[in-house]
């Protein structure tokens, strides 16, 4: 059969090379495949490789010699390290959207009996100010998220599996925030339920935190961004901050929620 099926197999998955060496964990994939060996014009800062049949590259340029089956082998082992970064963005935009949609459904107007009065109509709609500052606040942060998720995303050329469950994480996490929301909307002043807010948010923030620092120092992607790095580090710390304050005072840590989303629309200057 020789090689000739290996084009018609893989077709075009030209976003599947990167500009590095790496090996993958794979009996199979004992060689690293390098940018000296694949001669292809990698446009990374725009994430665009051009219409490339990577599959015939490799077989012009690495593979002489083996097998149809190795050959097959050795690019499964090419594709398998990598993925592409828009499924992820797509599933993530859902999560995020199905995560607000739950938060906004839990306001609801209170039920009033049937002759009420103007006096009814207001003590109703003033029970509704905490549920709606508690949503205003969860949706800010969630809205901090995905813009901060798509900014990342934006500037990789490719995923990894790895990074696919560093994003799973981050996702699951997220989708804990209508719980604690739901809760300090009931109950604003009970530390328990402040408690639990902030373990969700700092979980929200570490995981964020890991998924930036493995894509600029594990992978390189981007380059390292001491500012913003600074910035994730101290929303960590002052979320974690938060948890022991709520004993304290629930105000004090009603400060730490209300103050990193500000710290986050300020200029740069400050973030110096």
């Amino acid at each position: 059969m020789g090689m000739k099926f290996l084009p018609y197999l893989f077709g075009n998955i030209a976003e599947l090379i990167p500009d590095r060496s790496y090996r993958v964990a794979d009996p199979f994939c004992s060689h690293a495949i390098t940018d000296n060996n694949l001669k292809i014009d990698q446009q990374h800062k725009s994430g665009s490789y051009g219409a490339v049949n990577v599959a015939e590259v490799l077989i012009d340029q690495i593979l002489p010699g083996l097998s149809g089956t190795e050959a097959a082998k050795r690019i499964y082992c090419n594709m398998s390290y990598q993925m592409n970064k828009n499924r992820i963005e797509a599933f993530s935009d859902g999560v995020i959207a199905i995560i607000i949609t739950i938060m906004v459904l839990e306001l609801k107007i209170p039920s009033l009996r049937e002759h009420f009065t103007d006096e009814d109509a207001t003590r109703a709609l003033t029970s509704l100010v905490p549920k709606i500052l508690a949503y205003l606040l969860s949706f800010v942060v969630v809205g901090i998220l995905w813009i901060n998720h798509h900014a990342l995303f934006d500037k990789i050329p490719y995923s990894t599996s790895r990074l696919v469950w560093h994003n799973a994480f981050l996702l699951f996490v997220m989708s804990l925030i209508p719980l604690p929301t739901a809760f300090i909307a009931d109950h604003p002043l009970h530390h328990q339920a402040v408690i639990f807010y902030g373990v969700v948010m700092f979980l929200n923030a570490i995981a964020f935190y890991f998924m930036g620092r493995y894509v600029e120092i594990d992978l390189k992607l981007i380059p390292h961004n001491k500012m913003v790095q600074r910035s994730n580090i101290i929303s960590v710390s002052l979320y974690l901050l938060s948890i022991p304050l709520a004993w304290v005072s629930v105000y004090f840590s009603y400060l730490i929620f209300i103050g990193i989303p500000i710290w986050y629309f300020l200029p740069d200057k400050f973030h110096k």
